[in-house]
C-alpha cells in the first residue's frame, strides 16, 4: 500500500468514525497563521472576479498536503492559492482529544 493510500484510508476511517458516532467530541482544524491570498498581479488587467476552491489535507501535525484545485479561475489564481496553502499551519482537528488528519475545503473569492 502506498503512502497516499494509507493517508486516504486513515481519512476514510476517521470520517466513518465521525459519521457513525455523532456523540464523539470533534474539534475542527483552526488556522494558526494569518495568510493572505492575493489577487494575481499578472491578471489585474483581465478584470476576472469569482470564486476558486481548493481541497487539501490538514495533517495530524497541522501541516497541509495533497493540495488540489477543484474550482479554478485559471492558472495564475491556482498558483496564488497553492502557494498560500503550502505555508498555512493549522491547529489540527481532534477526535476525542486525539489529533486526526482531515480533508479541508477552502473557497476563495477573488475581487479587484
Amino acid at each position: 500500500m502506498k503512502y497516499n493510500q494509507i493517508i486516504l484510508l486513515k481519512f476514510i476511517i476517521s470520517s466513518f468514525i465521525i459519521a457513525a458516532s455523532p456523540s464523539k467530541t470533534i474539534k475542527k482544524p483552526k488556522l494558526e497563521n494569518n495568510i493572505e491570498i492575493k489577487y494575481p498581479k499578472i491578471m489585474q488587467s483581465s478584470n476576472i472576479e469569482g470564486k476558486s476552491i481548493a481541497e487539501f489535507i490538514v495533517n495530524e501535525d497541522g501541516s497541509t498536503s495533497q493540495i488540489s484545485i477543484v474550482e479554478s479561475l485559471g492558472p495564475a489564481f491556482d498558483y496564488e492559492m497553492i502557494s498560500a496553502i503550502k505555508i498555512m499551519h493549522f491547529e489540527p482537528a481532534e477526535l476525542e482529544g486525539n489529533p486526526i488528519s482531515v480533508k479541508y475545503k477552502l473557497p476563495v473569492q477573488f475581487k479587484l
